[in-house]
């Protein structure tokens, strides 16, 4: 379906979108284990992949696997109500792990959305959701913005011993984010 509106050059329909909608990321249950080239019985699901994926497209599902999770729309949800009982009523809002976009798709009115997606064929996905944000297709670690941009940053940070930093941020701004108990004390 996303390679249907591309090739079309079009909007996703209602229906359409309902459809994208579902899609759990490379790193869901079951759809991991189509990239371990040592079980066999997944190979014709392999073929399928390097037949509708680019090379690079597949390499990016096959990297996001170990780190990119659904989020659950009711967590997300109460990040947003979190953010909102903080003192959020609108502006530019960051989301650095986009996925396919369950923070964009709740947030509230006001919030214009700008979401960071490493896999090319998720962030089309998000994009396809919802035309209105920005998303760009790349690396957080590589994302480049003027400082202060954001208003706020939600999301649900990756499960990695991987670690970023950015001396600049928005003094004023305001971050909600959800993590396991076990990563808040690494």
């Amino acid at each position: 379906m996303l390679r249907t509106l591309q090739a079309e050059e079009r909007a996703a329909t209602d229906a359409e979108r309902a459809t994208l909608a579902r899609w759990g990321s490379w790193g869901a249950t079951g759809v991991a284990e189509i990239f371990d080239e040592s079980r066999p019985e997944y190979e014709a699901d392999r073929a399928e992949l390097h037949e509708l994926l680019d090379e690079t497209e597949y390499a990016a599902a096959r990297r996001t696997v170990i780190n990119a999770h659904y989020t659950d729309p009711a967590i997300a949800s109460e990040v947003w109500g979190a953010l909102t009982a903080l003192g959020f009523q609108g502006g530019r809002v960051l989301e650095p792990g986009s996925g396919a976009g369950t923070f964009i798709g709740l947030a509230p009115e006001g919030a214009q959305m700008t979401g960071v997606e490493l896999d090319p064929v998720t962030a089309a996905i998000s994009q396809a959701l919802y035309p209105d944000a920005t998303i760009r297709t790349e690396s957080f670690a590589d994302t480049r913005m003027p400082g202060g941009v954001f208003d706020a940053a939600v999301g649900n940070v990756p499960f990695s011993r991987n670690t970023l930093h950015d001396a600049r941020h928005n003094a004023g701004g305001t971050r909600c984010t959800t993590t396991s108990s076990s990563s808040l004390w690494r």
